[in-house]
């Protein structure tokens, strides 16, 4: 990682403020923050930095509540550059790869009083950065999660509400979602399966799948998946207690017996298989069926559960 240059020191928080804001309306428009640093008489250090793929990264360190290590707050911020004219190239992939560790690794911060943010660089002007504990808000993820809270607002309050706050709310929960997923996501979709099907077949049907599964917060398959002396192939399989769902690739024409023959074979053995296109199509009994990732710290290797399991 490249040494990090300071933003803002001794900032209050409303510099702190300022200065991610004009950062992150930087990065959105392909450029890099300014490099004069902001000083005031507060607590808090903004730094910006890029990691060894050039992956754009902003760190804040909180110590309005006293220097001791425990009492110090850490945030962070990885921005991904997604405009078009990057997407596709060789340093995109890379820096999409380390983004993605960087979000999984970021997303504990929000357990220790700070936040871990994941953001594309098309969205990351839109982001309000008042609600990072940093900032003064009550961070990221508790504010996420106190907009999903269901309420009952009263009459009078709900008859104030214009419609454009209501498409705005309805807006926020599509990126609420995204973000409280990352918390359930299993690493193994980001880590084995995602990056190789997005760098080999990004538009295809087992691609966007995936995605699905990886969004929706369920447990990552064996990749590569073999049924039996025969050796059946299998895209993805889940073969959990109670659970057994392959995705296989789809036959070539009607007259492809050995398609035929795979999937009698998966019938006969008790496991529900449809191709990754014909999943889609029935999604939602698919979620209801797999099973979820398995909780933070908890272990997950299908390739041992699975004897006869490969990964591609």
């Amino acid at each position: 990682m490249a040494e990090p240059a300071a933003l803002a020191m001794q900032a209050d928080r409303g510099q702190a403020r300022q200065v991610l804001r004009s950062a992150l309306d930087a990065y959105g428009a392909g450029r890099e923050p300014s490099a004069e640093p902001v000083t005031g008489d507060g607590a808090i250090l903004v730094l910006q930095a890029t990691d060894r793929y050039g992956l754009p990264l902003l760190f804040t360190v909180d110590a309005t509540a006293g220097e001791d290590a425990k009492a110090v707050r850490w945030s962070a911020l990885a921005v991904l550059d997604d405009r078009d004219d990057v997407l596709g190239t060789d340093e995109h992939k890379l820096r999409w790869r380390a983004w993605l560790y960087w979000s999984n690794l970021l997303q504990f911060l929000a357990f220790a009083g700070g936040d871990g943010v994941q953001l594309a660089g098309s969205r990351a002007a839109a982001f309000p950065v008042d609600v990072l504990a940093v900032t003064g808000g009550i961070g990221e993820f508790d504010s996420l999660i106190a907009a999903h809270q269901p309420q009952e607002p009263s009459t009078a309050l709900a008859q104030d509400v214009p419609a454009t706050a209501a498409a705005e709310a309805e807006a926020d929960g599509s990126v609420a979602e995204r973000a409280v997923s990352r918390l359930l996501r299993d690493a193994a979709w980001d880590e084995e399966i995602l990056p190789l099907l997005e760098e080999d077949e990004p538009d295809s049907a087992l691609t966007r799948l995936a995605r699905k599964l990886a969004e929706h917060g369920k447990q990552a398959p064996v990749f590569g998946y073999e049924l039996g002396a025969r050796g059946w192939p299998a895209d993805f399989a889940w073969q959990d207690p109670g659970v057994r769902i392959a995705v296989v690739a789809p036959p070539h024409g009607e007259d492809d017996e050995e398609a035929h023959r795979r999937d009698k074979a998966y019938t006969d053995a008790g496991w529900t298989v449809r191709t990754a296109a014909d999943w889609l199509d029935h999604l939602e009994p698919l979620l209801d069926a797999l099973p979820d990732a398995p909780e933070a710290g908890a272990t997950n290797d299908p390739h041992d559960s699975h004897g006869n399991g490969r990964q591609h």
